[in-house]
């Protein structure tokens, strides 16, 4: 009788453990949404304050900027953050430690031969982008000061302190935002302040996350395993990575190509009023990164598989009848907050709009690979898909104009998320009969 209450007793436990595991779960899922609305909900007000003191014309430039910043921080975090967030999971504390610091340092090394490399391509006199030459070094120092931002981010997730990492993750937003009216305000007006706190307020961000990192002793000199390591991965998924935030970033350089400064400046518009349903489903795979990578260890067949991917196209499901809602809200906001020179964004809020549901989808299926180890395959992926995506945005672009870009995006999401869940199933199902 002992014996049988002590089964019992055991299994309340479990059964009590397992609904603390999902209550917490879905309460840093809730931080985790609220934070990145928070993150969203600041620019996305100040919309009708720039688009009254910037014109169509003024913000294209601005549009390049932002662009710019994105694909750099994506390359210059060089892939590593999944390592830094399953080493602070899964390896003993000082080995953590190591690979976040080998993180931090190897993108260091790679911002440094950036900005060179950059520099010396302003005193060429080349212009890659549209904006002058030399934006092109600050935009390379300001993603490379905002990649220990992003490390430590990872590791406030695998430790599950959601909300530290609501108002670290929102630190870069809030900065931008007021200094980019302060220095519109105090000084030319023109696209240039708006791009300056554009960059100032990442860099800044960036630098304290580092400090922050080292004030908690995170941080370990690496040893030749890390560096080896974090090359290896780096390898491997800076082209899938770079190609997936090029996405976000040739269109602009397109439209710039095809359009005029204003078109861009309308463009630009519509793409940061449909990123909030991006950024509800990144927001979203960064609560759920943790579960995924624990449900994938307990995965020992093909009905545990099924059961799982399932889950996965229900949440993204889900996600995605959430972000309707949203459109809705975007027609109102131009009709009603922005000037009316900006009305005509709305032409292509529909199209991105629906290129972001994609890349939510996509999110849900990515996350075996870095369980598995199986980077290479993302660079298989990424080098296919940036050959698909220049060859549609050529062909689109000369003949639509700045709309043929627009659908040549979410065609580009369509064919990347495809080519994944085909790739990450075959991947998944490989692994399970080889053990």
């Amino acid at each position: 009788m002992a014996a049988f209450t002590k089964m019992l007793s055991v299994q309340r436990l479990r059964r009590s453990a397992i609904r603390l595991k999902k209550s917490q779960l879905a309460g840093h899922a809730l931080i985790y949404l609220v934070s990145t609305a928070v993150s969203m909900a600041l620019p996305f007000l100040l919309l009708p304050v720039f688009t009254r003191l910037l014109p169509p014309s003024e913000l294209g430039p601005v549009v390049v900027v932002q662009g710019a910043l994105s694909f750099f921080r994506t390359i210059l975090t060089l892939g590593l953050r999944p390592a830094v967030l399953r080493s602070f999971i899964a390896d003993e504390p000082n080995a953590a430690r190591r690979t976040l610091g080998g993180a931090i340092l190897f993108s260091f090394y790679c911002t440094v031969g950036g900005a060179v490399a950059a520099a010396g391509i302003a005193l060429l006199g080349w212009r890659p982008l549209v904006i002058p030459s030399q934006w092109l070094v600050y935009v390379i120092l300001a993603a490379g000061a905002n990649a220990p931002l992003q490390f430590y981010l990872s590791v406030l997730q695998a430790e599950g302190r959601a909300k530290r990492f609501g108002v670290i993750q929102n630190s870069a937003t809030v900065l931008s935002a007021v200094l980019s009216v302060l220095f519109l305000l105090a000084f030319s007006g023109d696209w240039t302040s708006r791009a300056a706190g554009v960059l100032l307020g990442p860099a800044i961000a960036g630098v304290a996350a580092a400090g922050l990192a080292a004030s908690e002793r995170l941080l370990r000199k690496p040893n030749r395993e890390v560096w080896r390591d974090n090359g290896a991965l780096a390898w491997a998924t800076v082209p899938h990575s770079a190609v997936n935030s090029f996405l976000g970033f040739a269109d602009r350089l397109f439209v710039a190509h095809y359009a005029t400064a204003a078109v861009l400046g309308l463009y630009g518009v519509a793409s940061q009023l449909c990123i909030v349903p991006f950024a509800i489903g990144l927001s979203l795979n960064n609560a759920l990164q943790p579960w995924w990578m624990a449900r994938l260890k307990t995965t020992r067949n093909l009905a545990d598989w099924k059961s799982l991917r399932k889950t996965g196209v229900m949440i993204s499901i889900g996600v995605c009848a959430f972000c309707f809602v949203y459109l809705f809200v975007v027609y109102f906001a131009i009709k009603i907050a922005l000037p009316p020179n900006y009305g005509r964004a709305w032409h292509f809020v529909p199209v991105l709009f629906g290129a972001s549901l994609l890349n939510i989808i996509y999110f849900q299926f990515v996350s075996p690979i870095f369980f598995y180890k199986q980077t290479k395959i993302l660079s298989r992926i990424g080098y296919g898909n940036f050959v698909f995506t220049l060859a549609i945005m050529f062909f689109l672009a000369d003949r639509l104009g700045a709309m043929g870009v627009a659908i040549a995006l979410a065609a580009s999401r369509g064919f990347l998320l495809l080519w994944t869940v085909i790739t990450t199933d075959r991947m998944v199902k490989r692994e399970l009969s080889a053990s």
